[in-house]
């Protein structure tokens, strides 16, 4: 429920994430079936991608959670956030203990931003991730003129 409130967040932005050059790509904790699976339940505009092995996101230094970081407090809070918006629970699939991240990689393969989360409910918008993404096209520009 957690993961779908961020891909609707992501989606209501997605022409406005491209036309700044952001191209988003979902990496799921699960076999090709379940991501296959997750397609059928949920609309996302976006490529999905299964990592049943845990190697892209051990990768990116995204581990799993404790139970705490998977259903403390904080994770209780976005749930409620997630009910109120109409996102309801619809089964998990893949490693359930996985939480989530994000990486903002350029088109050279270089990982600029990495985001790994506090709990399952710590997601970056799509407005925070605009705002990143604008800071290092700032840089980049800056790291132009200058050289």
């Amino acid at each position: 429920m957690l993961c779908r409130a961020q891909i609707v967040d992501l989606s209501k932005h997605r022409d406005e994430l491209l036309s700044r050059g952001v191209q988003v790509v979902i990496i799921g904790p699960a076999t090709a079936e379940d991501a296959a699976w997750l397609l059928r339940r949920v609309d996302v505009p976006f490529p999905v991608l299964a990592d049943a092995t845990g190697d892209v996101f051990a990768a990116f230094e995204l581990r799993e959670g404790t139970a705490r970081q998977l259903s403390g407090p904080k994770v209780m809070v976005h749930g409620v956030m997630a009910l109120a918006r109409g996102l309801f629970p619809g089964g998990t699939r893949g490693r359930s203990k996985q939480l989530p991240g994000l990486a903002l990689v350029d088109r050279t393969g270089r990982v600029r931003v990495r985001q790994a989360a506090a709990h399952a409910g710590d997601h970056m918008s799509a407005q925070a991730l605009l705002r990143v993404a604008a800071d290092v096209a700032a840089l980049d520009h800056a790291q132009r003129v200058t050289t």
